[in-house]
């Protein structure tokens, strides 16, 4: 997989090349950028108990997980499958 991912950084680099103006993008420094998040610990009130907890900054919706819900000894009614949010421009 690497390999085809070294491979369509060529081609990609090699369609560029001979245009004005040149520009050098550090593929793995973006890929970096783009999927890394910050996460911050706090610390939530649920139920009276204070429990921590990770904020996700990438997130487009905040979640719990099924162990985490029983941990708490909440009960889920139903599990919804993820369902991607588009984003709007703007």
């Amino acid at each position: 997989m690497t390999e085809d991912n070294n491979n369509s950084r060529d081609r990609s680099k090699s369609m560029y090349q001979g245009t004005s103006p040149a520009i050098e993008i550090d593929y793995d420094e973006e890929l970096a950028n783009l999927t890394q998040r910050q996460l911050k610990s706090h610390v939530v009130n649920i139920n009276g108990k204070d429990i921590e907890s990770i904020l996700d900054s990438g997130g487009q919706c905040q979640v719990i997980t099924c162990e985490k819900a029983k941990e708490l000894g909440l009960e889920m009614d139903s599990v919804k499958p993820h369902k991607r949010i588009p984003r709007t421009k703007g």
